[in-house]
């Protein structure tokens, strides 16, 4: 019979070994870093490391499955805090300007918007910020006004700005003036699809100084437009 030596030297030696390759894949991790600071990427990746979770997962035997998953979240932790030595703290910085009657979420006609509430919506907003590694500041208001200003003191400091304009979108070309006025790369977005609703909201003023618009996604909708501004060519962001 082997005794508690042996199995001691065997741990050792395993562990030994697990630290060289915790070392080697820290050390790719590194470069990774390196790639994603010169392409402008954010460190998460969420979609990324799932699709990893689930692979390692699928390869581990029953009775070590649950501490596999743990093992691999902790190593991706440490892997990201790692990163985040090489790539450098400049966070994009998007707007977010929500206009009239979003407030009213959850109750305004939610068989067209659905019943999850402003905050919800809010919360959305930051949660894809966050996994993005984007700060973000959002804003709503029912006034034109009070809109057209929020633009307009957002010249030179956002990257990129994501607006809702709501009812203002067939109406304004206050606001789309604005939007032309500050030169920052602008998304626009509706939570339904208007071109299947009345006509009078087919027309988009506000759309003439965006660059793209995503209607009918929901929520998703503004991760959608997230995403596009913080994939644009670096050169124009």
């Amino acid at each position: 019979m082997r005794d508690l030596k042996y199995y001691r030297d065997q741990i050792d030696k395993t562990d030994d070994e697990i630290l060289r390759l915790f070392k080697e894949r820290m050390d790719i991790a590194l470069q990774i870093a390196g790639y994603k600071n010169e392409a402008g990427l954010p460190i998460l990746d969420s979609s990324r490391e799932q699709e990893k979770i689930t692979d390692i997962i699928g390869k581990a035997s029953d009775d070590i499955r649950p501490h596999a998953r743990k093992l691999y979240s902790t190593l991706f932790e440490l892997s990201r805090a790692h990163q985040a030595n090489v790539v450098k703290p400049n966070k994009k910085k998007l707007l977010v300007i929500n206009g009239p009657n979003l407030n009213m979420l959850g109750i305004r006609e939610p068989e067209i918007y659905g019943e999850k509430t402003y905050s919800d919506l809010v919360h959305y907003i930051r949660t894809v910020c966050e996994g993005l590694d984007v700060d973000v500041e959002i804003t709503q208001s029912n006034h034109e006004g009070v809109i057209i200003e929020t633009i307009q003191h957002a010249h030179g400091k956002y990257d990129g700005l994501v607006i809702n304009p709501a009812a203002y979108t067939h109406t304004s070309i206050a606001i789309m003036d604005a939007l032309k006025s500050v030169d920052i790369p602008a998304v626009e977005v509706h939570l339904s699809d208007l071109s299947k609703r009345e006509e009078f909201r087919w027309n988009s003023y506000t759309a003439f100084a965006c660059e793209t618009t995503f209607a009918g996604f929901g929520f998703e909708g503004y991760k959608k437009a997230i995403e596009y501004l913080i994939n644009r060519k670096k050169e124009k962001f």
